[in-house]
C-alpha cells in the first residue's frame, strides 16, 4: 500500500508526499533485503526531482531528499555498485551541509559508514559513525546515536579487537 501511496503521489506531483514515504520505504528496503526493489523505486523517485524543483522546497522536503539520497547511496553500496553510491552520498552531503539541518546529516554519516565499512575503509568508517553520532546528539535523536556506538562496535570487532567493541 505504501508503494502504491508513493506511486499515486508522483503521478500527482506531490512529491512532499512521495519524499515521505520514500524515506519510510527505504529503511524497510534496506532492513528486509530487498535492495533492487528499492534501488529501483528510489531511482525512480530522484529523477521526480527535475520537474519538482520549482514546487515546494521546504526544508522538509529538503531534509527528505538527503534522506533518500542517502538511504539510495546505502543501498547502492550493499548492491556494489562503489561509484554509484559514492555519488548519491557526496550529493546527499552537499545538499544536507546546504540544509545544515543535524538529523538528515546525520543518516548520511552513517549511511558513508556502511559504505566505508563494505569498501574495508574502517578509519573512514569510524570517523562518519563519530560524526554521525554528533549529528544525532546534536538533533536529539539518541536512538540514532545508540546505532552509532552498535556500528562503532562492528568496526572494532571488524579490527579483531572484541574486547573495545565489547
Amino acid at each position: 500500500n505504501l508503494v502504491h501511496a508513493m506511486d499515486l503521489a508522483l503521478e500527482h506531483s506531490r512529491t512532499d508526499i512521495a519524499f515521505g514515504l520514500g524515506e519510510m520505504l527505504a529503511y524497510l528496503w534496506v532492513q528486509t533485503g530487498q535492495w533492487i526493489e528499492g534501488d529501483r523505486r528510489l531511482d525512480l523517485l530522484l529523477k521526480s526531482r527535475e520537474r519538482a524543483l520549482d514546487s515546494q522546497q521546504g526544508a522538509e522536503r529538503v531534509a527528505s531528499e538527503v534522506r533518500v539520497l542517502s538511504q539510495a547511496g546505502l543501498i547502492a553500496a550493499l548492491l556494489r555498485e562503489t561509484e554509484r553510491a559514492r555519488l548519491l552520498i557526496e550529493e546527499a552531503f552537499a545538499l544536507g551541509r546546504e540544509l545544515g539541518d543535524p538529523g538528515p546529516l546525520a543518516l548520511v554519516h552513517e549511511s558513508n559508514s556502511i559504505r566505508s565499512i563494505l569498501d574495508g575503509d574502517l578509519d573512514t568508517a569510524e570517523g562518519n559513525l563519530l560524526e554521525s553520532r554528533a549529528c544525532f546528539l546534536k538533533a536529539e535523536d539518541r536512538g540514532g546515536a545508540a546505532v552509532c556506538v552498535g556500528n562503532l562496535g562492528i568496526v572494532e570487532s571488524s579490527r579483531g579487537n572484541h574486547e573495545a567493541a565489547l
